[in-house]
């Protein structure tokens, strides 16, 4: 999905152009993973009689390492500041790429052996990683001297800035992660009789 928004910065309106990549090759493959061990795993768990489950056979399925759900595509003019931060010494156009997600160790779940419900709480969505594309930079004046850390630095962090304010990005990278979840915890949940609950 696009939106535009325009603002003004330096010397003129600037044009921004956001992308909100719903999902990754990552996240489909993690989900293509998950169903094939859910299908396979799920003759081994049904077999016996239900049990109880609890949240550490829960975190056990789900304990990973950062995992980044959504994508946010930013197209932007950043300013680079002398030595003395706060005279401009150049605009940059800049392409970018900020992933956004949680750390799954955080999660955690509430659940309810009498109702046989088990309710997971995500942890808050952060920002993962930003990546600058260098081949795209442009600068404004093009003659400048500017450090290119300091220009990757400021590119970034204008990024990161306009990517953490965005409702949508942090809206579509939780409902990834549900899905992501459930796909996670359904072998287990689905062997002992129990459904997933979302607040």
């Amino acid at each position: 999905m696009n939106t535009e928004k325009h603002e003004k910065r330096g010397s003129g309106p600037v044009t921004i152009k956001r992308k909100i990549v719903l999902g990754s090759p990552f996240i489909i493959l993690i989900l293509l993973i998950v169903l094939i061990i859910s299908l396979k795993g799920s003759s081994i768990f049904q077999k016996g009689e239900e049990s109880t489950v609890s949240s550490a056979m829960l975190t056990q399925v789900t304990d990973a390492s950062e995992l980044s759900s959504a994508q946010f595509t930013y197209n932007g003019i950043a300013q680079v500041y002398g030595p003395d931060g706060n005279t401009v010494k150049c605009n940059v156009k800049y392409d970018a790429k900020v992933n956004a997600g949680i750390d799954m160790k955080d999660i955690s779940f509430e659940i309810d052996n009498e109702k046989k419900t088990v309710t997971p709480v995500l942890p808050e969505i952060k920002i993962n990683s930003c990546t600058v594309d260098e081949e795209k930079l442009s600068f404004i004046p093009e003659n400048t001297t500017a450090d290119i850390k300091d220009v990757l630095n400021a590119c970034e962090e204008d990024a990161e800035t306009e990517a953490s304010q965005s409702l949508q990005l942090t809206k579509s990278a939780r409902e990834n992660l549900k899905d992501i979840v459930e796909a996670l915890i359904y072998p287990i949940l689905n062997a002992n009789g129990y459904t997933v609950v979302w607040k």
